[in-house]
């Protein structure tokens, strides 16, 4: 099968043409309105962002409070200048979807209450600190980084006007408990399972 090249993009996106474009295949973010395009991750990373939607996905199953999502999902948390996530996996409440039904047009404009980001060995302390402090503008609850070498996962406490903090970490035994959903806790041994 041939690759596409990529067409030739404005140098700078603004939400308006981000949000006319359609479906662009592909995995990306947006910073600063300048599309950055990301390699795919390891196959490790993809079984631990599945471990969490899958627990994710039982608990909106069972007590019926949100929606679990996994990546692509794109979620602006910057209107101007546009930047564009793509956590890898999220949780929204029903009170934040709203009367969306399952065809609504994206990109999500609001916040999920927590997102997951799993972490890939080239991202560093400072770029954790941003996208934290990005999601916390954006209204996004609570964050869990997941470090997959260390075996690892910090609940991140995020606040509008706040400096994000780590809340809790926990290692690969016991329950990562979510600090905004209650009754939502992931088996830790579970989210690590190859």
């Amino acid at each position: 099968m041939a690759v596409r090249e990529r067409e030739v993009e404005p140098a700078v996106l603004n939400y308006g043409q981000y949000a006319n474009e359609g479906e662009t295949p592909g995995r990306y973010e947006i910073v600063k309105g300048v599309r950055e395009w990301m390699t795919s991750p390891h196959a490790y990373h993809q079984d631990i962002a599945q471990n969490i939607y899958l627990a994710f996905r039982t608990f909106h199953r069972t007590r019926r409070s949100g929606r679990a999502y996994m990546a692509p999902m794109d979620v602006v948390t910057v209107k101007s200048p546009l930047t564009v996530r793509q956590p890898d996996v999220l949780f929204i409440s029903n009170e934040r979807w709203g009367d969306r039904g399952p065809t609504a047009p994206m990109p999500l404009d609001i916040a999920p209450e927590l997102v997951v980001e799993v972490l890939s060995p080239s991202e560093t302390k400072r770029m954790i600190g941003a996208k934290m402090r990005e999601y916390a503008s954006a209204n996004v609850l609570e964050a869990w980084i997941v470090r997959p070498e260390e075996k690892t996962v910090e609940v991140w406490q995020l606040s509008i006007g706040r400096e994000p903090s780590v809340a809790a970490r926990y290692g690969d035994k016991g329950s990562i408990v979510s600090r905004v959903f209650p009754g939502l806790a992931v088996d830790a041994s579970s989210v690590f399972e190859f």
